[in-house]
């Protein structure tokens, strides 16, 4: 009798077993396919991005701690995921993505249980806004430059400084709401504009027309701040009549200039022709390599295809130069240091400057460049260079760099990048700091 209960319990257990087995499988979220190799435990965010272009996008906290920048990953059947960091709490983060192609910002709540689409809309902040400030064609220096919307939950405020050039640049701003800028200087009554800001502007933000202040205390620059010339306009009808044009010289000093021109190309020509008489002109040809003399007629056809002999090149050996800047390695002379080998993996390559040919290794996490020599990347003879200029990092083998909030800024491929906000790098890119250029290898 056992042994007939024992044989129904165990053809009962065959039959279920197919039914759960299948039950199982039901229940597995269809995004954990979507997952691949990554494990089963580790929290990320899907996101469905309905839109075209180039995005880069890191984990902020509320308290302003940020995770380095990354290239958004590519879709997997139409979605995009980002695995969320282990250290980091769902309800304190926000995801920002940067919108490489238009210069926008989006800050959207972590979400790990659901999709989160991203569209056009979900971009409600311009990357920077340049505000130019002038006075009578020239850059104000040393003034308050403020931002702030209706309600105030945007503000900020800053003071131009000489190495600004006159222009403001305030970063994160409100997208699609009125905007309020004021100069302020001293005593005098503060210039105020305001205009909203629509998603048409430039990739790297948005450049609004210059304001003109006419304060006869205020302080100017004598270069010219980059602001074209449609772009400029007054702030208040008085402001405009402050840039007069620049008065065309009367008839007299032209005829005088004329005469001294004629005097100076004249003076000149005598001087090339007594030269030449001389033999002077020929001495020196010469002396610079250029033949003068005609080639003698052996009577023997030249060979259009010959080539002139080439000096030998000289080999490059390790831990003497770098191969493709052709300067020193780092711990040449140009530190005062003695030559070291050639790095290995991740480096730096000075490119132009002090430091051309300089070569300084990528072996830790963050990296402090400037003009301190304690910095892990020293750069005490660059003088346009702050102490603490800017920060290489490197996380996961993703490489970004940070302005320290420099007196001069840091520029990747020639554009200037956000002070405080690490900036993605690729192998090839160029970091500016002071009058300093590296090249990233990897």
């Amino acid at each position: 009798m056992k042994r007939r209960n024992v044989i129904k319990i165990g053809l009962l257990a065959a039959m279920l077993l197919p039914v759960c087995t299948l039950s199982a499988q039901q229940k597995t979220p269809p995004s954990a396919e979507k997952q691949g190799a990554a494990s089963a435990n580790t929290p990320y965010m899907q996101i469905n991005l309905e839109m075209q272009g180039d995005f880069t996008s890191r984990f902020v906290t509320k308290s302003g701690d940020a995770k380095a920048p990354a290239p958004l990953p590519p879709s997997m059947n139409g979605a995009v995921l980002l695995n969320f960091p282990s250290d980091l709490k769902v309800e304190d983060t926000l995801l920002e993505i940067y919108d490489n192609t238009r210069g926008n910002i989006a800050r959207l709540p972590v979400n790990i249980k659901t999709q989160t689409s991203v569209t056009e809309t979900s971009f409600k902040y311009v990357r920077a806004v340049y505000v130019p400030v002038m006075s009578k064609g020239r850059p104000v220096t040393d003034v308050q430059v403020s931002l702030a919307n209706a309600n105030r939950s945007f503000s900020k405020t800053l003071i131009l400084n000489a190495g600004d050039n006159g222009v403001a640049r305030f970063e994160s701003v409100p997208l699609d709401e009125p905007i309020t800028v004021t100069v302020s200087y001293a005593s005098n009554k503060p210039t105020s504009l305001t205009e909203s800001l629509t998603r048409a502007h430039q990739s790297d933000g948005h450049h609004r027309a210059a304001i003109n202040v006419d304060w006869a205390d205020v302080k100017t620059l004598a270069a010219v701040a980059p602001v074209s010339p449609s772009a400029s306009n007054s702030a208040s009808p008085s402001s405009s009549a402050s840039a007069q044009p620049a008065k065309e010289p009367s008839g007299g000093n032209g005829i005088i200039n004329t005469l001294f021109g004629i005097a100076f190309v004249g003076g000149v020509g005598y001087f090339v022709y007594r030269a030449y008489e001389q033999g002077k002109i020929k001495t020196f040809l010469e002396k610079a390599g250029i033949q003068t003399e005609q080639p003698v007629d052996t009577g023997v056809p030249a060979n259009p295809f010959a080539k002139p002999e080439m000096p030998p090149i000289q080999p490059i050996t390790e831990g003497t130069a770098d191969p493709f800047s052709g300067g020193t390695a780092f711990g040449s002379p140009i530190a005062g240091i003695t030559t070291a080998p050639v790095a290995q993996g991740p480096r730096l390559v000075g490119t132009i400057g002090s430091y051309s040919g300089a070569i300084f290794p990528l072996n830790s996490a963050s990296m402090v460049m400037g003009r301190d020599p304690s910095n892990p990347i020293p750069l005490p003879d660059d003088t346009n260079a702050s102490r603490r200029h800017a920060t290489v990092t490197v996380s996961n083998g993703q490489f970004a760099v940070a302005d320290n909030g420099s007196s001069n800024g840091t520029f990747v491929n020639g554009v200037k990048i956000q002070s405080g906000f690490p900036h993605p790098l690729r192998a090839g890119d160029e970091i500016q700091v002071g009058m300093t250029r590296f090249r990233l290898e990897t």
